[in-house]
Formats: structure tokens, C-alpha cells, sequence
């Protein structure tokens, strides 16, 4: 990767970190699922109207749709209304990591070198270390929840980098129309119309900025600009910038709702940001580097 790719690589991750803060304010009035729902579709309207269709199809399309606009958020969301903290939950996401790495060696047939693989695992190690320094009361449903939310985005990840497409911002708002129908009707039957209707009702300023920083910055910008790396670098490349996330999440959940970190979790964070410096520095190209025909 160039250095502007790995800083916007490394900007990405910080934008998403901080969202977590954002996401736990929101989640404060308005349920998982429609909050999921409302996100994505603020994402797709307009700006489906006047980005053109991915050039990989609908197969594409469809599948880093469900894989990140329902299985990932949906799953994360949920997880943060049942009670995990925001630094916790970007802590546990974080396993897109190594899943990515994984899925990419099994479907994409990828090899990373020996320093990508010593930047995983201690950017993992980094994980551990902040995990034991975690309240161990911490329910396990929503620990589940944050394990399937990152094998979405993995997922997601392999089906854009396997999909030949080039255009981060085309895969990022099409894909933005497969969430809020399935979410919308999963809030429907867990929460209920007066549910929905009282929380569409709670709504103010502060929450449409909210709505802004998390639809317009975190999810369109960043998940556009991800994409394209990831459709332009091999997946065990750019996945390990995510590491990034979990230090930003804890600072920002410090700052701004409390949470204050131990120090296992701040010596976990500094590990964390060893392990992306290992991995960026030990990126290669696989043999015959070239893109994959479009799937779709």
C-alpha cells in the first residue's frame, strides 16, 4: 500500500472507532434494528439516484449488502442495546481481522507474507490483553452477537475483493438498499409499532447530527473508501488497519461516556498499533497480482 492509502486506511478505522461512541448515543432512544434500517437508508437515498450501479453485478451487491448491512450492523447494534460497551464492542470486531485473513487463504487462495501473519497475531495478542482486562460480568449473548458481526464484514470483505469491482463508492451506497427492508421488518416484530413509532418521535438536532456523522461519514465516506482498498490490495493487506478501531473506541468511550480504560487496555492498544506497523510493513504481492473477473 502507498502512504496515502494506508493513511486513509488508518483514518477509516479511526472514523469507525469513534462511531461506536456515536452508535451507543443513538441506540439511547432508537432501537437496533431501525436504527440499522434508518442508517443505511439515509446511506442509499439520494445518492443511489446519481452514483451508477457496481460494474460487478448484483451477486456483489447483494452479498456485501447482507453482509455488512445486516449481519454486521445488525448483529453489532443489537449487541450494544443489550449492554456491551462501546469500547468492548470495538474490541470484539476486531475478529473481521483474522477471519478476513482466513477466508482470503481458504476462497481467494491469498498468501500473506510471514510479517503480515506476525502483525496479526500480535495485533490479536493486543486483543487478548485488552479482553482480560474487561469486567468478566459481561453477558455472553452479545459477546456471540459481536463474533457473527464480524464474520459479515469478512465476509463482505472477501465478496469485494473476489468480485473484480473498482468502485468503493458504487459497491458502498447499491449495496446500502439491501439493509433497511429486513431491518425494518425485524423492528417491526421484536419492537413493535408504538416502539418504532415513540422512537421516530424522540428524534431532535442532535440525533439527526448523530444520524449524519454515522449514515453520511462513518458508514458512505468510510465504507466507500474501504472498499476500494480492499478491491485494489489483496485482503490480508488492508484488514489489519481495522486494528486501528479498538484504541480509538476506548478513547473515545472514556471521553465521551465513561468508560474508563484499565491499563491492560491501554497496553493492549499500544500492541494493537505494533501489530498494524508489522502488518503494513510486511505487505507483498501475491504471485500474478491481477483482479478477479466480476462474479456477478
Amino acid at each position: 500500500m502507498t502512504r496515502r492509502d494506508m493513511s486513509l486506511a488508518a483514518l477509516v478505522a479511526a472514523i469507525w472507532g469513534f462511531n461506536f461512541v456515536v452508535s451507543a448515543l443513538i441506540l439511547d432512544s432508537i432501537p437496533p434494528f431501525l436504527f440499522t434500517g434508518l442508517r443505511f437508508l439515509l446511506v442509499a437515498i439520494p445518492a443511489v439516484f446519481f452514483i451508477k450501479r457496481p460494474t460487478s453485478g448484483w451477486r456483489a451487491v447483494v452479498g456485501v449488502g447482507i453482509g455488512i448491512g445486516v449481519v454486521q450492523f445488525g448483529l453489532m447494534c443489537w449487541a450494544m442495546h443489550l449492554g456491551i460497551s462501546a469500547g468492548l464492542a470495538s474490541l470484539l470486531i476486531q475478529l473481521v481481522t483474522i477471519f478476513t485473513v482466513v477466508l482470503a487463504v481458504l476462497v481467494l487462495h491469498e498468501s500473506p507474507s510471514r510479517m503480515q501473519v506476525l502483525g496479526v497475531v500480535v495485533g490479536l495478542l493486543g486483543l487478548v490483553v485488552i479482553a482480560l482486562g474487561r469486567d468478566a460480568s459481561t453477558p455472553f449473548i452479545p459477546i456471540l452477537m459481536m463474533v457473527g458481526a464480524a464474520l459479515g464484514w469478512a465476509s463482505a470483505n472477501i465478496i469485494m475483493r473476489k468480485s473484480g469491482e473498482t468502485s468503493g463508492l458504487s459497491i458502498a451506497v447499491w449495496s446500502a438498499l439491501i439493509s433497511p427492508i429486513p431491518m425494518f421488518v425485524a423492528s417491526y416484530f421484536v419492537d413493535g409499532p408504538e416502539a418504532i413509532a415513540a422512537a421516530l418521535g424522540s428524534i431532535n438536532w442532535l440525533t439527526v447530527l448523530e444520524f449524519i456523522y454515522s449514515s453520511t461519514i462513518a458508514t458512505l465516506a468510510s465504507f466507500a473508501v474501504w472498499m476500494n482498498l480492499m478491491s485494489r490490495y489483496p485482503a490480508s493487506t488492508v484488514a489489519p488497519w481495522s486494528l486501528v478501531t479498538p484504541p480509538v473506541g476506548m478513547l473515545s468511550g472514556w471521553l465521551v461516556l465513561d468508560e474508563v480504560p484499565g491499563a491492560f487496555e491501554i497496553l493492549g492498544a499500544a500492541v494493537i498499533l505494533l501489530g498494524v506497523l508489522f502488518a503494513s510493513i510486511g505487505q507483498r504481492r501475491p504471485a500474478g497480482t491481477r483482479q478477479e473477473a466480476p462474479s456477478g
